[in-house]
């Protein structure tokens, strides 16, 4: 199998019937879940095993060696899916030729630059952000000052 770019940030979703894969953004975390593929083998198996379960004999003896055929053929089957769930998920991201990261484009990509906003901040997003913090101070400076100027034990009886 040649070597696949795109896999750092990923869970694998496969079970015994099939194959599914989860591809995260570098930055946020945001996902994008691979189409379930269906392992051929992996349900055969699983026909076999039930319908050897009911009537026993060459049926269960054929759910056995389809269960061993189909660890055996694992790898193979695993590989052919993830590079088909690589091949259907990488589009969905960009990757930022700064930092090498692949980022979501709706949340973590700055367009007009070209590049992930780690490496590239949105200007206006920052100074949104710097305008939300200098309130903040602002409100908790005022306040800060209000409660300290308050007379707190004015009314006990000391």
């Amino acid at each position: 199998m040649a070597a696949q770019a795109f896999t750092k940030n990923h869970s694998d979703h496969s079970n015994d019937k099939g194959y599914q894969f989860e591809f995260f953004c570098d930055k946020c975390g945001n996902g994008f879940r691979s189409s379930y593929v269906t392992s051929k083998l992996g349900l055969a198996a699983t026909f076999l095993g039930a319908a050897g379960d009911m009537f026993g004999g060459a049926l269960s003896q054929a759910a056995h060696a389809g269960n061993r055929m189909k660890d055996a053929l694992r790898g193979k089957g695993w590989d052919d899916a993830f590079a088909a769930a690589i091949a259907e998920i990488k589009p969905k991201f960009k990757q930022c030729t700064r930092c090498g990261h692949w980022i979501c484009p709706q949340v973590c990509w700055n367009a007009p630059a070209s590049l992930c906003k780690a490496c590239a901040p949105d200007l206006a997003e920052e100074s949104a952000a710097a305008q939300a913090d200098a309130l903040r101070f602002q409100v908790a400076s005022q306040m800060h000052s209000k409660a300290a100027s308050a007379d707190l034990v004015g009314n006990l009886d000391i």
